[in-house]
């Protein structure tokens, strides 16, 4: 089975693009309100969800096509205890990372400062606050 699709890497660099975009010019807000005009926020905005919207869609294809090969071939569908252990092998480490350099940087603006906040936030199971948006479950 193809496990990955060279035509869809332009695909997904140019919704990476539009989300680096987004937060590049959320930072630049930021960082100084005057520095990029609104026209371009609307915009800048209007592709980040569009790309945000690529991510998923690639994502149900790429996640849903090893159970359609395996059902038109008559196989067994994957198991998903394998599915969730290689999947968090992916994840979790480089979600570690930037949470830990977050926080090493003063980035991250937990409501308590305490060590269930950081439990919380290591197990992607708590609320995160930052820039007066607060999120709730899983925030990655």
């Amino acid at each position: 089975m193809l496990r990955s699709f060279p035509c869809l890497d332009g695909v997904r660099a140019f919704a990476a693009f539009t989300v680096i975009a987004y937060h590049l010019t959320t930072v630049l807000i930021v960082i100084d309100p005057g520095a990029v005009p609104s026209l371009i926020v609307r915009h800048v905005a209007t592709l980040d969800r569009f790309g945000v919207a690529i991510f998923f869609m690639l994502s149900g294809f790429l996640l849903y096509r090893p159970f359609v090969i395996a059902h038109l071939n008559g196989g067994s569908p994957p198991r998903a205890g394998a599915f969730w252990v290689r999947r968090g092998a992916r994840i979790f480490p480089g979600y570690w990372f930037a949470l830990i350099g977050s926080m090493l940087l003063g980035v991250a603006v937990f409501y308590q400062h305490d060590f269930t906040s950081y439990a919380t936030a290591f197990g992607l199971l708590g609320s995160y606050h930052a820039y007066g948006v607060l999120s709730y479950g899983l925030v990655v």
